[in-house]
């Protein structure tokens, strides 16, 4: 279970991975220097009744050479650089764990998480 959450199962094998499906399910994640504390990448995911829960666990890497960008690697074996959107996510005061209502970043990563 994802932090004792019944409706995140961990995936164990590549072939449970299908929502969303292996080229658009996260695998690895560059993870920011500043905060890297215990070997896995987090982010909060939407509640089990679909309420937002917009919050960074870990933050990504930024890179100011990838445009403020983060490579991520997927199911499928390719490899993407994510540029940000939202100047919260590229804002150095940004800390772990911080509510940003709306912030579509947080929602693109979340959506591309591996629930099933």
């Amino acid at each position: 279970m994802l932090l004792g959450n019944p409706g995140y199962p961990p995936n164990m094998k590549f072939t449970q991975i299908t929502k969303p499906p292996p080229s658009q399910a996260l695998t690895f994640v560059e993870e920011s220097e500043l905060p890297i504390d215990d070997g896995f990448y987090f982010i909060w995911l939407a509640k089990i009744d679909g309420t937002p829960n917009d919050m960074w666990g870990n933050l990504p890497a930024l890179r100011r050479h990838n445009n403020n960008g983060t490579c991520f690697s997927f199911a499928d074996g390719h490899a993407e650089i994510w540029r940000w959107r939202d100047p919260r996510t590229t804002d150095p005061a940004t800390k772990p764990n911080e509510a940003q209502a709306g912030n579509l970043d947080i929602r693109r990563v979340q959506n591309a998480y591996a629930i099933r």
